[in-house]
């Protein structure tokens, strides 16, 4: 089962997890979504990536498609990573690139290399911190609400 939480802090932000944790087994796994005003979606993400927790994040990223808004994917937390979320997060910010929006992602060195692939080339680059993927992220970022508009 899949648990939402939302916390509304009017006007600048609003939040909401995903707690997955008695389904997959993958104790610990949750994302947090972040909306804050003006800029991309924030999604962070905890625990470990693999074939039974990345349906709910490919869920959380095909709304963020169908929104019109960027990401910004904070990995940080994450503790594993396989093939198949590496996979989601490649054609995640393909289709935001084709919207014209883009996917930043936040990574420690070694989720980064269980990517698999170059993220800059494969359209999400890829920053060490979540600063500096969130800037990147307003810098870049063009659609509704997004800086510069």
């Amino acid at each position: 089962m899949t648990y939402l939480r939302s916390i509304f802090d009017p006007p600048a932000t609003v939040r909401s997890s995903f707690l997955d944790a008695d389904e997959t087994g993958s104790a610990g796994f949750r994302i947090e979504v972040g909306e804050p005003v003006g800029g991309p979606l924030v999604l962070h993400v905890a625990g470990g990536l693999d074939a039974a927790t990345v349906p709910t994040l490919g869920d959380v990223l095909n709304e963020a498609v169908r929104c019109g808004r960027g990401v910004v994917l904070d990995l940080l937390e994450v503790v594993d990573l396989d093939r198949s979320a590496a996979a989601l997060i490649g054609s995640a910010a393909a289709r935001l690139r084709g919207d014209g929006l883009a996917l930043t992602v936040a990574a420690r060195p070694d989720t980064r290399a269980a990517l698999g692939v170059d993220p800059a080339a494969a359209g999400a680059p890829c920053h060490a911190t979540f600063a500096d993927a969130f800037t990147a992220a307003r810098s870049g970022a063009r659609g509704p609400g997004a800086a510069g508009r």
